[in-house]
């Protein structure tokens, strides 16, 4: 990762803190237990308080909740319900409201927008959350909406689920995948390296979440997904995001064959989906795909 470990150490939650400290010293004796234990806290999404900006955009939405088995997940709609259906999808320890910026310019250029906190993260349900159950929650707003869905605007992890809802065959006119990453062993080797694990303690960790979910987490490199109608699908990353390194964008961009991509400076991983000129390309870039009405 290209900022320093001690920097990030010390952006870590209290409670990740000691958690670290304790897990490294366990994995020094017991690698086994301590690899476990870190794969169920990986799983753990960070809830950050939401800001007041993202407060004020869901003022002018709908708050409404869909089911996700036996979980109620908090969503929201911004617009007529009637119009074509775009849906924001946030990142890992993200929320809905990030992606709030949108609503706005979209509902203006004539869409209903839906948001969603995911699994363990935000306002829904949960303790604990993982990239398959984030696309589970997709498909879920989908069946409670009845609706076909004209967009998917996402951020981060969050792409990497939109990834999946596609290539198992979501339909779809236009999509933006903001900051996508490329795989999802990144965030898994990226935890390892923070936690101060060696390599071998992160295979661990790695075969306990495959083990558990019953998945390859190697399956969800984006080269492996074969994700379909990548000229549908723009591809927004920074130059400087230090969470997802451009290029994680490119290799996206190259195995889809992304319609196309979008370079920005000095935005980083969240200031992005705020910046004006990203807004305004991305609702131009839905409507090219929208039918004749």
């Amino acid at each position: 990762m290209p900022t320093t470990n001690s920097t990030i150490v010390r952006a870590l939650p209290m409670s990740l803190r000691l958690a670290r400290t304790g897990l490294r010293t366990l994995a020094q004796v017991a690698p086994g237990p301590a690899a476990k234990t870190a794969s169920r806290l990986f799983c753990k999404p960070v809830r950050h308080r939401r800001p007041e900006r993202e407060n004020e955009w869901l003022k002018d939405a709908e708050p409404f909740r869909f089911r996700l088995g036996r979980k109620s997940i908090q969503a929201w709609r911004w617009g007529d319900a009637s119009r074509p259906l775009v849906l924001l999808m946030h990142g890992w320890s993200g929320r809905g409201s990030q992606l709030g910026a949108f609503a706005a310019p979209l509902v203006e250029s004539g869409y209903s927008v839906v948001t969603w906190d995911g699994p363990g993260h935000g306002d829904s349900p949960g303790s604990s959350s993982s990239l398959v159950e984030m696309a589970d929650a997709c498909f879920a707003a989908i069946r409670h909406l009845r609706t076909p869905v004209h967009g998917i605007i996402a951020h981060s992890m969050g792409s990497g689920a939109a990834g999946i809802c596609i290539a198992e065959g979501l339909p779809f006119h236009r999509a933006a995948w903001i900051a996508p990453p490329a795989s999802m062993l990144h965030f898994v080797h990226g935890f390892r390296d923070v936690m101060g694990f060696s390599k071998s303690v992160g295979d661990r960790i790695t075969n306990d979440m495959n083990t558990r979910f019953s998945v390859d987490l190697a399956d969800y490199d984006v080269e492996a997904m074969a994700v379909p109608h990548g000229d549908r699908i723009l591809i927004a990353h920074d130059k400087g995001d230090r969470e997802v390194p451009i290029e994680h964008g490119q290799r996206v961009a190259a195995a889809i064959g992304a319609g196309r991509f979008a370079e920005t400076s000095g935005l980083g991983h969240r200031r992005i989906l705020t910046d004006k000129s990203v807004l305004s390309e991305t609702v131009q870039w839905l409507d090219q795909g929208r039918p004749i009405q």
